[in-house]
């Protein structure tokens, strides 16, 4: 065989794996010979029809979709992925609590989704993992939160907190290995776009019908969009998520040739234009710092000159300031928006008078102080991964001992009060990682950017997916110093996403090595 045929080059054309070494490309290893049977599928169905046979009415009436998923996932395992992007954002209607612990059907989709993949690993003897340090950072991200176990009040705590990064890797794997074909990728981001849309939808109408509780009301005429997540900043933390990756595509976006061409590009606008208005109607000023960053990092790493851009905008602001334009827009909106400020302000909470116009903002400074006193008392270990809400009452402020905190409101305080210097250097090590991880991908695909030899699918290209997901860390780098984004299974959509980055490389050096495009179609 030729030494530069493709299989020569380390491509197998019957397994679809690249087994040349390089970054973000596959790993192959053959598995010793077991055999598959369908037994533990099985088994799963037969246990839902007794469950049916026996079950009250409103239980059946649950345990029917569960049954179809459940077939869904062990059919297709890619399908499990796609379920799991509509799961985070509509999957919190329903928990049940084992161990004092509530279970969403979104952890049993992921639970489901492994097992689903490792029998696949097994029936095919195979397993693909992708060389990057994503993985490894990880593992030193959660060895350095182990020791906080030590001073853990609530185990209990401390494990959920655990599973929910295990749950980051679940999908950051599973993505890894199944996305690495074009329609695959193709599928999931349309299905990322249709539940973000209908996520932001939902919030549209609370905000317009005000439809919500007294507390979220804005002038007295709207209430703040908090969709199926109950607040509205983890609302706006998952539109800006999905938000982001629309744009990146926007940014990249080849010119359409086909009536499909304009179809998915239609798909993008009309997500990031939905998700961009239920982003303002949620009144998050953390969701909106953070999308504010991150549409200026990826503009001017889209087009460099774009930096020429922003002289005249910060003269049009400064005109309008001086001018007294703002007063034209309402007042709640103007005060939201200028009270934003007061975040990058340090006091003392224990001697500012609270009001009815900085509230929010001293209680966020009275948990951040509570978070600082965490970690003073516990500088090495902290008080206990995931066990912030069960000490905070030992360390709340004077006149916030009645207050609920379910977290600090502030990740990076967050880390470092649970888990104390050690995690904290734990954290920044996976989030820097994290970061190169997603900088490489975006350099890669700027290389080939608008060549004949550029990724795409469609009008889509690798450059705009790999900058949308370097702006998705960005909203999470900026929303985290004033929020916890890692609620309601927001770990598994950033490893969902960020799973896609190595699958774009393994595609794009499949079709070096074949030397030829791939038709592509949903699947």
């Amino acid at each position: 065989m030729a030494a530069d045929s493709p299989v020569g080059r380390g491509f197998a054309p019957d397994s679809g794996v690249v087994q040349e070494p390089g970054a973000g490309l596959m790993l192959s290893a053959r598995l010793s010979a077991i055999s598959f049977s369908r037994a533990p599928a099985l088994l799963l169905l037969v246990t839902i029809g007794l469950g049916l046979a026996w079950a009250p009415t409103m239980a059946a009436v649950l345990v029917i979709p569960a049954a179809i998923v459940l077939m869904l996932v062990f059919a297709k395992v890619e399908y499990g992925l796609y379920l799991l992007a509509f799961a985070v954002p509509f999957g919190f209607y329903r928990d049940v609590t084992i161990a004092t612990s509530a279970v969403t059907p979104t952890d049993g989709l992921i639970g489901l989704l492994l097992l689903s993949w490792l029998f696949k690993v097994v029936a095919t003897r195979q397993v693909r993992l992708a060389r990057t340090p994503v993985l490894l950072a990880l593992a030193i991200f959660l060895l350095s939160a182990l020791p906080s176990a030590m001073a853990a009040e609530s185990l209990s705590l401390f494990g959920k907190e655990m599973v929910k990064w295990l749950e980051f890797a679940v999908a950051y794997v599973v993505a890894v290995d199944l996305l690495a074909t074009r329609p695959r990728v193709l599928t999931l981001l349309l299905v990322l776009f249709l539940a973000g849309s209908l996520e932001a939808l939902y919030g549209w109408y609370q905000f317009l019908l005000h439809v919500g509780p007294p507390g979220f009301e804005v002038a007295g005429r709207f209430i703040r969009a908090f969709g199926t997540f109950g607040q509205p900043n983890p609302f706006a933390a998952y539109v800006a998520l999905v938000l982001t990756v629309a744009a990146g595509v926007l940014l990249g976006l080849r010119r359409p040739r086909e009536m499909r061409d304009y179809l998915l590009a239609g798909a993008a606008a009309a997500t990031f234009l939905i998700c961009l208005a239920a982003l303002f109607m949620s009144m998050s000023r953390g969701a909106w710092l953070g999308f504010a960053a991150a549409a200026l990092v990826m503009i001017v790493t889209a087009y460099r000159r774009a930096l020429l851009l922003f002289v005249p905008i910060v003269l049009v602001i400064g005109l309008m300031t001086a001018s007294g334009a703002w007063d034209v827009l309402p007042g709640a909106i103007v005060q939201r928006t200028t009270a934003a400020m007061s975040y990058f302000r340090i006091f003392d909470a224990r001697t500012t008078v609270v009001n009815s116009d900085n509230y929010p903002i001293v209680e966020r400074m009275a948990y951040w102080q509570s978070a600082w006193e965490m970690f003073s008392v516990n500088p090495f270990f902290g008080t206990g991964f995931g066990n912030f809400p069960e000490v905070y009452p030992e360390y709340a402020l004077p006149n916030w001992q009645g207050a609920t905190a379910p977290h600090a409101h502030n990740y990076y305080l967050n880390i470092l009060a649970e888990t104390g210097g050690v995690g904290f250097i734990g954290y920044v090590v996976f989030i820097v990682t994290l970061g190169g991880v997603a900088a490489g991908a975006i350099r890669r695909a700027s290389h080939k950017r608008a060549s004949p030899s550029e990724w795409h699918v469609g009008p889509i290209t690798g450059f705009g997916l790999a900058l949308g997901v370097g702006g998705l860390l960005i909203v999470l780098l900026v929303h985290n110093v004033f929020d916890n984004l890692y609620v309601h299974s927001m770990t598994a959509q950033v490893g969902l996403m960020l799973g896609l980055l190595p699958a774009l490389d393994v595609i794009e050096k499949r079709r070096e090595f074949a030397g030829v495009g791939e038709t592509w179609k949903l699947n």
